[in-house]
């Protein structure tokens, strides 16, 4: 059986990733699974209430239960879905990790756990690519601030230096065997997804 094809869609908080999201779902149908990350099991969700929440954890600490939240993901939801030849969507993965955890926070002394992780937990459940919306922080804020549905998480209520840097880091994002998207979220949210869309086709097709 073909393998299914897994994509990433990601960026800063405000970015208009949820919505893009909502949209390929309405498109896409049952031709993918999708999920999100920190979370997408019951594991995975009862990490991320704490990842989202107040606790105040140490960076390392942080960044296992990211990683543990990840683990539980890949081998109880994308890789039997892909092996059964579905495709997978998921909002954030490691590419959030680097560019907030690693990126924005300064901590480059968790690239070799990182690396290590990719190698002895994900093989080959790696994403075969990324679709990163790029977002100017002051226009991401100020969607984020005036959505009443909108919930504010910890990371949500960063300053704006730290968006600016994590912005920054999603920039520096390369990963082998992955191709890499970058596009432009500060537009309509349609004008956008004809971007989304058209590169989600041309990966899954």
């Amino acid at each position: 059986m073909k393998k299914g094809k897994f994509i990433v869609v990601d960026g800063i908080d405000g970015s208009g990733k949820s919505t893009q999201i909502k949209m390929l779902k309405k498109r896409l149908g049952a031709r993918a699974t999708f999920t999100h990350d920190p979370g997408g099991t019951p594991t995975g969700e009862a990490i991320r209430t704490i990842l989202l929440g107040k606790a105040r954890l140490s960076p390392v600490a942080l960044l296992l239960l990211f990683l543990a939240s990840r683990a539980a993901l890949v081998e109880e939801v994308i890789a039997p879905a892909l092996a059964r030849g579905k495709n997978v969507i998921s909002d954030r993965f490691d590419s959030s990790t680097f560019a907030y955890q690693v990126h924005a926070s300064g901590h480059t002394e968790f690239r070799p756990l990182m690396k290590a992780f990719a190698q002895n937990v994900l093989k080959d459940t790696r994403p075969d690519a990324y679709v990163l919306l790029d977002s100017d922080p002051v226009l991401a804020r100020r969607r984020l601030f005036t959505d009443r549905k909108k919930k504010l998480n910890a990371y949500d209520k960063k300053p704006l230096s730290f968006h600016r840097a994590v912005r920054a880091g999603f920039k520096k994002i390369k990963s082998a065997g992955s191709k890499v998207f970058i596009v432009n979220g500060d537009r309509a949210p349609e004008e956008v997804f004809k971007d989304v869309s058209s590169i989600v086709s041309r990966i899954l097709n």
